[in-house]
């Protein structure tokens, strides 16, 4: 990622709003995995603004109780995959932020169809219950961020998830990406004449004593062409994308719900996280109401750390991506997956029989688990514990071997 200097004080008058030009019949924005550490309108990810007030910069998520509460902009990095949001507190009372799209596809857009992922980055004082409202604005012209008139859309709001009930207390315990509502989404029956703009936004407003790190990630945004307003959602209701290393090659698993005229899926691989290629393609079900499983393999997995994406295409060509999986895989004779993991269990093959043991490091450096082993193959069980960031460590004779694990 490019550096960009720090936008602290924004003066909308001097600001020149651009576009997302939209040519095709969707628009995909993930925040990647790059440390987002500075913030400028229309550069830092294009169309993409921020109101007035503060940038308080990158904070990078832990398990540990943190000291930015100050209110204003941020963007996270948990897991290894950025976020961007808002803390609204203190003089920061209402804060926007969002994307400016353009109509350029020679029709008319009759619909658009908006799926993201919220995320609770902190636990604050508890109150009054804290929302992200989800607003949208049409104009001929490129609508300002802070626009006051918007359209207010209750279906795409997010909503905090986890309040422990307690109050006055003034800390803000980290969530390391365990606290998330995986998919928001709506239909919005909006005309938007080719040529013409549309600005979708989520507004922060200040929530007294209840003001959490709130955040954004994995924009999905559909537009209907067909002059069918709101009849369907997304074409396939995606539950879940996994990739696994099991010692030799990449498992790549996912499961539709639903799906509506659903032509095939590509996986692609990327080392960088930005630029990816096709590794192989699977025929869809065209159209499902049934829970559907999907198996494919990469035969040929890189050593190091890569990306892995799913995209789905539509008989008529549209296409839509899911979030991005990342797997590491080293020289060393031992590899630890899944990871990350979900359900807590993970499986560590070894090269060898001869003697090792294990350790398992909460994010504070306690030891929380620890056993010696002989076996090809050991498992170790983390359900006993809470979600989080761990460090295992495997050492034999001739090697220590450290590695971080997303358990979430």
């Amino acid at each position: 990622m490019k550096n960009f200097a720090l936008l602290l004080l924004l003066n909308l008058s001097q600001v020149y709003f651009s576009q997302v030009n939209i040519t095709t019949g969707s628009y995909v924005q993930n925040f990647g995995t790059a440390n987002i550490t500075s913030w400028t309108n229309n550069s830092t990810f294009t169309g993409w603004y921020i109101g007035s007030g503060t940038h308080r910069g990158y904070a990078n998520i832990s398990a540990a109780v943190n000291s930015f509460n100050a209110g204003g902009y941020y963007t996270y990095n948990c897991g290894g995959d950025s976020k961007i949001g808002s803390r609204a507190s203190g003089s920061a009372t209402l804060l926007y932020y969002g994307v400016v799209l353009q109509n350029n596809t020679g029709q008319t857009i009759r619909s658009i169809k908006v799926k993201y992922s919220g995320y609770q980055m902190s636990l604050a004082e508890n109150g009054a219950t804290n929302t992200i409202n989800f607003e949208y604005i049409t104009g001929a012209s490129a609508p300002s961020i802070t626009a006051a008139s918007a359209t207010n859309v209750p279906a795409l709001a997010f909503t905090q998830l986890q309040n422990d009930g307690s109050s006055g207390s003034n800390q803000l315990n980290w969530y390391p990406c365990t606290q998330f509502q995986a998919t928001i989404q709506a239909c919005i029956p909006v005309t938007l004449a080719n040529g013409s703009y549309i600005l979708l936004r989520w507004k922060d407003a200040d929530d007294t004593g209840n003001d959490h790190h709130m955040a954004i990630d994995n924009l999905d945004v559909a537009f209907d062409l067909t002059g069918a307003s709101c009849l369907t959602l997304l074409s396939v209701e995606l539950l879940n994308f996994d990739a696994f290393y099991n010692g030799k090659t990449v498992d790549l698993k996912w499961t539709t719900a639903t799906e509506i005229n659903n032509d095939y899926f590509t996986v692609e691989r990327s080392r960088d996280g930005i630029n990816f290629k096709a590794i192989f393609t699977m025929k869809g079900k065209g159209n499902s109401t049934n829970q559907i499983n999907y198996n494919g393999v990469d035969e040929n997995p890189k050593n190091g750390i890569s990306y892995y994406r799913l995209k789905q295409t539509d008989f008529d060509g549209t296409f839509s991506y899911s979030e991005i999986k990342s797997i590491e895989i080293s020289d060393n004779k031992f590899n630890v997956y899944p990871n990350p993991t979900q359900t807590g269990l993970l499986t560590i093959s070894s090269e060898t029989d001869s003697y090792y043991n294990i350790k398992i490091f909460d994010v504070l450096g306690k030891i929380i688990f620890e056993t010696p082993s002989t076996n090809l193959v050991s498992q170790i069980d983390l359900t006993a514990y809470n979600k989080g960031i761990y460090f295992i460590q495997i050492t034999s004779d001739n090697t220590s071997y450290i590695k971080k694990i997303l358990y979430h």
